[in-house]
Formats: C-alpha cells, structure tokens, sequence
C-alpha cells in the first residue's frame, strides 16, 4: 500500500471521532504497534533526528572562513587564487568544497 492510501483510509476511519478521540485511538495504535523507531526506548525521536552533519573543511579553519566572507564581488576562481597565495595549498579548500560552503551559507540566511 502507498502512502497516499493510508493517510485516506485512516482519515476515513476517524471521520466520525471528536478530535480528542481520534488522538486517542492514533496515540494507542501508534504505542501498540510500536511504531518508534527509535533504538532506545526513552529516546521519543528517531536517532536520524540528531545528525548534524559533518563540518566543512572551510569552517573548520576560523582565519580561511573569514578571509572568505571579508571578500566582496570575487568569483570562486578569484577567491581561491587569493587563498592560495595567502594560506598555500595545504589551507585552500577544493573549488567543490568552496561552492559547497556557499551552498550552505545561503540556506543559513
């Protein structure tokens, strides 16, 4: 069965209920199903919840960061030559990385 399916069969189910006896019936099926997927049982979320995601090469150097975001109206090349000529190689992110970094800093804002 699809999802789809299901969220109309259920709703048909609980079409008749008052708001508080439908909660009660989904909260007493979802427990006796054990719909949690949750490893540990105290923990109310699934553990996928938690994941914050590995850092980028970028924000884990403070000095490259903000020698980043102090450069106005550079293209990604540009930007990574000056990295390269201030920090060396060793310091400069990949071109990838940095598109990357950008990436998420306009889904920050």
């Amino acid at each position: 069965m699809n999802k789809q399916y299901l969220i109309m069969a259920i709703a048909k189910l609980l079409q008749g209920l008052e708001q508080y006896e439908a909660i009660t019936v989904l909260t007493e099926a979802k427990l006796s199903l054990n719909f949690d997927k949750s490893p540990v049982p105290e923990l109310k979320q699934c553990a996928n919840t938690f994941r914050r995601g590995r850092p980028t090469k970028i924000s884990q150097d403070p000095e490259v960061e903000q020698f980043i975001l102090n450069l106005d109206y550079l293209s990604q090349i540009e930007i990574l030559a000056c990295l390269k000529q201030r920090f060396g190689v060793e310091r400069t992110p990949s071109r990838s990385s940095l598109s990357h970094y950008f990436k998420l800093q306009r889904k920050v804002k």
